[in-house]
Formats: C-alpha cells, sequence, structure tokens
C-alpha cells in the first residue's frame, strides 16, 4: 500500500436527478443515481486499496452513504469543479504537505496501474495528468501545491487538459496514456461490454 502521497476521491454526495444526467433519458433518474453509487464504491474500494492517506472531498459530508466506507471526510467548498479542487488543494498545504492525486468517480475502470504511475511520476515530476478522450482527465496530481493551475477553466469542454497543461507550463509534466471516463450512455455501454466491466 502506497503512502507516500495522498489521494483526493471527488464525489457527489448521491442525490436523485443530481447525479449522472447525461446518462438521461436513456436512464431515468433512479437508474442514473444506482449507476452513480456503483462507481463510488468501485473507485474508493480501488483507492483504499492503494493508498494509505485517502480522502474523500464532498459536497455534502453528511450524506448518510459515505458511513459505509470509514474514510476522512472532506467539504469540497463552494463555486466551479477549479475553485473547489484550488479549496481542497488549500486545506491539504495547511497540514502536512505530501503530493496529491485527485480522482474522481466517473473512471470506475481505470487499472491500478494507472493509479501507481502517477504516483511513481511524482517522484520526479511537478504535475501528472492522465487524459481522456473527451479532452478532460480524469486524474491530475501535484508534488507541490501549484497555484492556480485550476482556475479559470472551461470545465465541461474539450478545452479543458489542454487549458491545464498550459497553466503549469513553468513546470515538469508527466502525461498518462489516454483513458475514458463515463458520462454517457454510450460510454456506460462501452464500459458494459468490455472484458473486465467491473460494474454491473
Amino acid at each position: 500500500m502506497r503512502d507516500d502521497c495522498q489521494c483526493i476521491i471527488m464525489a457527489k454526495a448521491p442525490v436523485l436527478g443530481h447525479v449522472k444526467t447525461r446518462l438521461t433519458p436513456c436512464y431515468s433518474h433512479t437508474e442514473a443515481l444506482v449507476w452513480h453509487k456503483k462507481m463510488c464504491c468501485a473507485v474508493i474500494a480501488q483507492v483504499k486499496a492503494l493508498f494509505k492517506h485517502t480522502v474523500l472531498a464532498t459536497d455534502d459530508v453528511g450524506h448518510a452513504f459515505w458511513q459505509n466506507f470509514d474514510l476522512t471526510l472532506m467539504d469540497q467548498g463552494t463555486g466551479d469543479l477549479g475553485q473547489r479542487l484550488t479549496h481542497v488543494v488549500r486545506q491539504q498545504s495547511i497540514a502536512a504537505w505530501r503530493p496529491l492525486l485527485f480522482i474522481g468517480t466517473d473512471s470506475p475502470h481505470m487499472p491500478a496501474t494507472r493509479l501507481l504511475a502517477a504516483a511513481d511520476a511524482l517522484q520526479d515530476h511537478d504535475v501528472v495528468i492522465g487524459p481522456v478522450e473527451d479532452g478532460g482527465y480524469n486524474l491530475i496530481g501535484m508534488a507541490m501545491p501549484i497555484s492556480g493551475l485550476f482556475l479559470h477553466t472551461d470545465w465541461g469542454t474539450s478545452n479543458v487538459c489542454a487549458q491545464t497543461i498550459k497553466r503549469a507550463e513553468a513546470c515538469s509534466i508527466a502525461m498518462l496514456d489516454m483513458h475514458y471516463d463515463i458520462d454517457t450512455p454510450e460510454d456506460l455501454q462501452r464500459l458494459l461490454k468490455s472484458a473486465n466491466p467491473i460494474i454491473k
């Protein structure tokens, strides 16, 4: 189990009609909620097995669902994703700093080797990024706090990864192989048809 970095899982509380909304109308809001919970469980189980220092950063630390996982909980704060990521970095920098890895819950099929490669990369790079096919990323890490890395980003667009790389241009960056995350019904079907679907 790795103890040389801290993995932060960014996760929305499972609230009907507020999670995995891009799966509708092919799936009902209730079905989307079930998929969100399954994805959260898969990601949390994998990360806990790999990293000694794991924190769940969520928009509702009091939600009963999180009581199932015996994890340190952190409030993400408010604002867009960039503001919330920045808030978490600032909170972590107050304590004894460890290199940070951020992942979401949209890639329950992420290989353990990808997470471990990211942790390895932080030993000799300032930033590590795991790009996904839609132009974003499903993993990002930093060896030390980097001011402004997540701000003024066009979240939800195909520009996210490129903009982040631009903001980190003064840093040494390790890029992982291209991957994909689960946003749309097509993404979900791709996962379910794969050799190792992880969730069913």
